[in-house]
């Protein structure tokens, strides 16, 4: 539609190292991985994405990223994820930390599952599943039993508040993956007053608002946040960023304003 203005917003752009990694942990399978990648980063693909009226990315370390990938003569512009702000939040009394994201070989749930068997007297909740089932089963097989863990498979945040009351009860969110953009599940965590705990660190959201375990030291991180309730500062301080650049209202007028921007209007 040549007559019409287009706009892309990049939320999970993959350079060849981000692919090896897919294809070295698949979700699925690696001809899974391959034709995804075929899709994605086809020649039609990249020669289309200059020719945008406008590009965004939803991180700002993603900026840099996108503009060399698809050699774009000037920086994308960093265009918030619309978050919804809790009206009111209340911690579990006793130490709790939660999962949110796919069991998929990728996100390594079993970094955050063994964590459980380390520190039983902080209650783990893991929410989400695989879509490999047969890895999802051994999964559950290989950690049922251990009393304070419990694996609520898939959550329709949409459709039920267990998602976010578990965010609401919860001191801190763990992120194990080998790789992220900036996950949806990291600003809701922050808009829930969560400490990030994460091997993965997009725009310092893990350094800034909880522990970047750079080196996996996911064990080390629990108890520094958890020691003399660092959680909760950095908890509070995630919810300030999140209030201050990703509030739904907020982020839905950006989006606005960028649009009638491009449109000349």
């Amino acid at each position: 539609m040549p007559d019409r203005k287009h706009v892309v917003t990049f939320r999970d752009p993959r350079d060849f190292s981000d692919w090896k990694m897919e294809y070295d942990l698949p979700s699925l399978s690696k001809l899974q991985v391959l034709h995804h990648y075929l899709y994605e980063n086809n020649r039609l693909v990249r020669k289309t994405i200059p020719k945008m009226h406008a590009v965004y990315t939803i991180g700002k370390y993603l900026i840099p990223k996108v503009r060399s990938m698809y050699g774009l003569s000037s920086d994308p512009q960093f265009l918030p994820t619309p978050v919804e702000i809790p009206s009111e939040v209340k911690k579990a009394d006793s130490p709790m930390v939660c999962y949110a994201a796919r069991l998929d070989r990728r996100k390594r749930p079993e970094l955050f599952l063994d964590l459980a068997r380390k520190f039983p007297d902080v209650r783990f909740i893991a929410m989400g599943k695989s879509r490999d089932l047969k890895w999802d089963r051994y999964l559950r097989e290989k950690y049922a039993g251990i009393p304070n863990l419990e694996m609520t498979g898939f959550v329709d945040q949409f459709e039920s508040k267990l998602h976010s009351g578990i965010l609401e009860k919860s001191w801190i969110m763990v992120n194990t993956a080998t790789r992220e953009a900036l996950p949806n599940a990291f600003l809701e965590a922050a808009a829930h007053r969560c400490a990030i705990l994460s091997t993965v660190n997009p725009d310092n959201f893990a350094s800034g608002f909880g522990y970047f375990a750079k080196d996996g030291d996911l064990e080390s991180g629990l108890r520094g946040l958890l020691d003399r309730q660092i959680w909760k500062e950095k908890g509070e301080r995630a919810f300030r960023y999140i209030l201050e650049s990703f509030e739904l209202t907020k982020a839905i007028d950006r989006h606005v304003r960028e649009y009638k921007r491009v449109l000349g209007n």
